[in-house]
């Protein structure tokens, strides 16, 4: 176990043990969740979500949002009902849709795009089965945090995930 690695490990650990000593209030209403200053924000990007220990309270975004747990499950519920994810679906969240979620520990990712990336979004919460390609996108997008600037790369790579996503959350 090299240094890094077991640092990571122990202030994830330390994070863990605050979450369960501070329990976040699930049926608490946060509402807008900003995760890029408009100004600033790009046309996507990915948030990792590795090792969270957390059952978020009802809130809503600014921007287009997939989430996949690459290993493992994970729960989103929105007005609509409870839905539990494992690797095989993926939850299309569009912009301003009131939702919430359970990460338990699991691998993760969120893919999140600025509301100009989809042209139809669709309204509520969709539950999509994911392809082999679906699942290498979500997975590769991990490769561009949300917040940092894309590269030549990162801009063509989230422009087809785009197109792409249009006809996933349409069929």
């Amino acid at each position: 176990v090299s240094r890094r690695s077991a640092k990571f490990r122990a202030e994830t650990a330390r994070s863990v043990a605050t979450v369960s000593r501070n329990p976040i209030d699930a049926d608490r209403e946060l509402g807008l969740i900003t995760l890029v200053e408009p100004s600033r924000r790009p046309f996507a990007g990915a948030i990792v979500q590795d090792e969270y220990d957390l059952a978020s309270p009802w809130h809503h975004h600014d921007m287009h949002q997939f989430q996949y747990a690459i290993e493992g499950s994970m729960e989103l519920e929105d007005g609509a009902g409870g839905h539990l994810l494992p690797r095989s679906l993926a939850g299309w969240i569009p912009a301003g849709t009131r939702h919430r979620n359970s990460l338990h520990r699991i691998r993760s990712v969120s893919v999140m795009f600025s509301p100009e990336a989809i042209a139809d979004p669709g309204e509520g919460v969709r539950i999509l089965r994911v392809s082999p390609l679906m699942r290498e996108m979500l997975v590769a997008a991990a490769r561009w945090p949300l917040g940092r600037g894309l590269d030549a790369t990162g801009t063509a790579f989230f422009a087809a995930f785009a197109r792409l996503s249009s006809e996933w959350i349409t069929d």
